[in-house]
């Protein structure tokens, strides 16, 4: 019989826990202790990481542990929570490499099964070792379990030793190709235990075996492979005057014994529970001495002559030590438990030098409640270290699957603070049956002793758990906008004093304004020549009150973008699609998606296309500014032929207050600037002859205008017909879409998309990177199955730049739903679950791709100077994982258009009056003095005029021949318009700008 469990929800069930040895390692004795939880406290009460448990409501052992090729962790064990007939069974659990369970399944193809070791193998599966009961009563035999990447079960090995009780204990891969298994197997019905080593195909079929032991019983708990093809294998060995030794042996590839070595104490309990062998060829030893009041670590040579042992107490009253494995500087980590008192044992995990067995640094991780083991450990690829093992409450013998993930300090952080956000219209009241959970909201924890901050967010039922390291906290909860009224505002003071501790605050939320919050966002995965290119459009309401008769428009750039289908019912206008929504509800929203396709020609590389979303009701439910002055600029641009038309209109209901700057930018450059003021209604016109540059048009707003409007326009490649034109200029400066129910995707077009994994930023930055102290950043994360196997988990992780507030961050549009969260110091994670992307040579290509996108404010007060960068890692399923590329934006302004600060380059000249005529001007700006240089004609005497942005003359200066210094003298910073003349008559003109 074969059957396979996979409970998600119910494997993590918190519960009381108790301790229950193993077979042959790791057990816990029941001794009076006397030492309490002061000797905790001596302990430094700081640390990186996290502990996880995994059960039900009967028992659960974690036995070994490896981080997998994806960087999560794959842990496997025994348990009976679960199994159809409430036997033991094998347990694996694979995780993320957060520790979020990926699936966790028992595996039952008899009575009784444990699985104590496992190796990752080529495909990406595990081969779990163990032992196998067909029924009650019956033999034990060594067991061996393939199982795929996906927790299915290929194929199982049962090796019978003639219906006498046999074990696999350890697997190890051997350098000849295949595997070894080490354990223990009777030599007769009435006999001693001896130890067992199978050699195995990699399809688990016996090549041989051979078993080593004297008269009394013999068991081997650990392997090591050598490069020869040969083996060391440790475990105990016992005699009629001996209680238990440790013996190590070292074994050729054949199974002979080349050495065995016989170490321990006269009526002692000596034991060896792993081994390893290091880079300088030295085998290491870890287990217990004198009877598991000591813990022991020892070397030997390959020789097996003895180099060290350090047998010590890790406790007051002993410890064991479990596992062992070499850091790349040959430095030894280990892990087991150390009693701390008669109801407390903890995990231990300390590291040792190789050359004398000196301690490092040594932890004791685990609940002062709780007995604590640690089974297993692996190195992690950011440094730190996995261990695996069981924990239980004291007062009841019942146990859990643990997991603790540790910095390369030993360090973890175990105090959590819980609670629930929600709405609570009847009052501040405790929640009730009438109260709505609160989604996707984030909660703060701001340290106030330790200048540390960690974030949670709520889930689908408004709860929140956030990790926190020791130290006081103020835990506030960030709403989404500011329609809602905090029944505590100013939040609570948090204090964790010790590890293990808990808290729960819980925080009801009343409307402040009964108003919609409607949010949107629209974007696609990339752009190419000749594709088609599917948008999606995502909207929510996160204000309190439903929007009624909801309805969004999309504009679509038909330059480059020709509109298919949707699959909404839509009407149309020109280039503007009408999708209506109906009623959404609080917290409510959808998402839709319309089909365009670009062009096959005409189309140059990085030529931007725009699409925007707009939804309506949108209007602002906030008492305006009493500094609005009622204006409210809106701007336009054409392209006539080849002319550049830009407008700039009032559309607001009362005339401006006061006069308002535009800018035009040119490519890179700022050509014109000026001011305008208006009537309501009134329209004022820009126009100019384009010569193929990119050119946009960006001006002030009223002063106090509702909301986050901000003026722009950009056109690009007018110029004649057939005439070249720039392109990458497009996405240098953000468009108008701060405000949550407008959103606007610029995007280039690529030539190339085989990259599996890039990350857009928009915008990309003034000279691709400058950006000022307000701009809000939009990332976009495109991934593609460049494999051969359907794809059907995809994670995203971004540990965002600390000079971005992460309580701004909102998700945008994606390809496919997906999950969020903020956590830790600001790492987000989007989870893509059953995505089932396509692989990489599927016939539709749009099948093996997906995005995410989200924006997020900067963090108030960043310096001039600031760099940000960001990258993100993705993960598609269990390959390793694929880093983007990283972004950088730089804060160089606190205004880009504040000419003094010389942020943006300023267009010097204007077309010459004198065609050959061409003029310089350096530095420019400048502080003290600048060139003025004529080329292309001589000239005898000349005068340079110097005018204020207002068109006063503010100074007059006459120079011979064709170079002229000018110097500024008291001149005050500024812009200025020159103008030359020579023999009366204007020959050329510009500006230069005072620094």
């Amino acid at each position: 019989m074969q059957s396979v469990i996979n409970d998600l929800n119910n494997m993590l069930v918190s519960k009381s826990r108790g301790s229950h040895p193993k077979n042959w390692k790791g057990l816990i004795p029941f001794q009076g202790l006397l030492v309490g939880l002061a000797m905790i406290l001596a302990v430094e009460l700081s640390g990186q990481g996290w502990e996880i448990a995994f059960g039900g409501d009967n028992e659960d052992f974690g036995q070994a542990v490896i981080q997998t090729v994806d960087h999560g962790y794959f842990i496997v064990g025994f348990s009976e929570s679960y199994g159809q007939d409430n036997d033991i069974d094998m347990l694996g659990i694979r995780t993320d490499v957060d520790g979020t369970p990926v699936w966790i399944k028992e595996f039952d193809e008899g009575y009784v099964e444990h699985a104590y070791d496992v190796v990752e193998t080529q495909d990406g599966g595990f081969l779990l070792v163990g032992d196998f009961s067909g029924a009650v009563n019956a033999s034990v035999h060594a067991y061996l379990l393939k199982i795929s990447k996906f927790g299915e079960i290929e194929w199982s090995r049962v090796y019978d030793n003639g219906g006498f009780f046999e074990q696999g204990n350890a697997i190890v891969e051997a350098a000849g190709g295949g595997y070894a298994i080490v354990g223990l197997t009777k030599a007769t019905a009435n006999g001693e235990d001896d130890i067992l080593l199978i050699r195995i195909d990699n399809e688990g079929n016996e090549l041989w075996r051979q078993t080593y032991g004297g008269t009394g019983d013999d068991r081997g708990t650990a392997i090591a492979a050598l490069p020869d093809g040969g083996f060391v294998i440790a475990g105990q060995t016992r005699s009629a005057s001996v209680l238990s030794d440790r013996i190590l042996m070292r074994i050729s590839n054949a199974g002979a014994s080349l050495w065995s070595v016989i170490e321990g104490e006269s009526n002692e309990f000596e034991e060896v529970f792993d081994v390893l062998i290091t880079q300088d060829n030295g085998v290491i030893t870890v287990g217990s001495a004198k009877s598991s009041t000591r813990a022991y670590l020892g070397r030997h040579t390959l020789d097996g002559d003895f180099v060290w042992e350090k047998t010590f107490n890790p406790g007051a009253f002993g410890g064991t030590l479990n596992a062992v494995l070499e850091m790349p500087d040959g430095n030894l980590v280990v892990t087991g438990y150390v009693e701390m008192t008669a109801a407390n044992t903890d995990v231990y995990v300390a590291k040792f030098d190789p050359a004398n067995g000196n301690e490092i640094w040594s932890r004791n991780l685990g609940d002062p409640n709780n007995l604590d083991s640690g089974e297993g450990i692996a190195p992690t690829q950011d440094g730190g270290f996995v261990i695996a093992g069981y924990n239980s409450l004291s007062t009841v013998l019942i146990n859990d699957v643990t997991l603790i993930k540790t910095d390369a300090l030993g360090n973890i952080i175990t105090n959590h603070i819980t609670g629930k956000a929600y709405h609570s219209p009847d009052g501040c009241n405790d929640f009730g049956a009438n109260d709505a959970p609160l989604t996707g909201w984030y909660v703060k924890a701001e340290g106030q002793s330790n200048n540390k901050i960690f974030f949670g967010t709520t889930n689908a039922n408004g709860d929140f758990d956030i990790l926190a390291d020791t130290g006081t906290y103020l835990l506030t909860l960030l709403p989404p906008n500011s329609y809602w009224n905090l029944c505590n505002p100013d939040g609570f003071t948090v204090t964790l004093s010790d590890f293990y501790s808990n808290a729960n605050f819980n925080f009801p939320v009343q409307t402040g304004v009964f108003c919609p919050y409607l949010d949107v966002a629209v974007s696609t995965n990339f752009l190419t020549v000749c594709n088609d290119v599917p948008y999606t459009v995502e909207y929510v309401n996160l204000g309190p009150a439903t929007a009624t008769s909801a309805y969004v428009e999309v504009s679509i750039d038909t330059t480059e973008l020709t509109f298919i289908d949707a699959s909404l019912p839509w009407t149309q206008n020109g280039n503007v699609y009408h999708f209506s929504l109906g009623d959404i509800a609080f917290a409510q929203g959808g998402s839709f998606t319309i089909n365009t396709e670009m062009a096959c020609s005409g189309i140059a590389q990085n030529q931007a296309a725009l699409v925007s979303a707009h939804i309506f009701p949108d209007s602002l439910c906030l008492q305006p500014s009493p500094d609005w002055d009622g204006a409210s600029v809106t701007v336009n641009g054409v392209c006539e032929g080849d002319s550049i038309r830009f407008s700039i209109r009032n559309a607001g209901l009362a005339e401006m207050s006061s006069s308002l700057k535009y800018f035009v930018v040119e490519d890179q450059v700022m050509f014109l600037q000026d001011t305008f003021r208006l009537e309501s209604n009134e329209e004022e016109f820009i126009t100019f002859e384009g010569n193929g540059a990119t050119y946009r048009l960006i001006t002030e707003q009223s002063e106090g205008h509702p909301g986050n409007n901000n003026p722009t326009v950009v056109i690009e490649g007018c110029t004649e017909e057939g005439g070249s034109y720039s392109t990458g200029f497009v996405g240098q400066f953000p468009e108008n879409d701060s405000d949550p129910f407008i959103d606007i995707d610029v995007q280039e077009t690529l030539s190339s998309t085989t990259s599996p994994v890039l990350l857009r930023g928009y915008p990309k930055g003034y000279q691709d990177s400058i950006i000022t102290d307000d701009t809000e950043l939009k990332y976009t994360i495109l991934f593609r199955n460049v494999g051969t196997d359907t794809v059907n988990r995809v994670v995203i992780r971004d540990t965002l730049p600390p000079s971005l507030d992460i309580s701004t961050l909102v998700p945008g549009a994606s390809s496919h739903p997906y999950d969020f969260e903020i956590y830790n110091n600001g790492v987000l994670k989007i989870t893509f679950n059953e995505i089932q992307l396509q692989p990489g040579d599927s016939a539709e290509e749009a099948l093996t791709r997906g995005f995410a996108q989200f924006r997020i404010a900067q963090k108030p007060g960043n310096p001039l100077g600031t760099v940000i960068e960001n990258n993100a890692v993705v993960y598609f399923d269990y390959l390793a994982p694929v880093q983007s590329n990283t972004l950088r934006h730089v804060v160089d302004c606190n205004d880009l258009f504040n000419i003094e600060e010389g942020c943006i380059v300023v267009d010097v000249t204007y077309p010459p009056y004198v065609p050959e005529l061409n003029i310089s001007v350096f530095p420019n700006p400048f502080i003290e003095s600048a060139t003025f240089e004529l080329k292309g004609r001589q000239f005898q005497s000349s005068v340079l005029h110097l005018y204020d942005l207002q068109g006063r003359l503010v100074r007059s200066d006459r120079f011979q021949g064709n170079r002229f210094d000018f110097y500024r003298h008291h001149l005050p910073s500024g812009a200025y318009l020159f103008r030359i003349e020579s023999d009366g008559h204007p020959i050329s003109s510009g500006k230069v700008i005072i620094k």
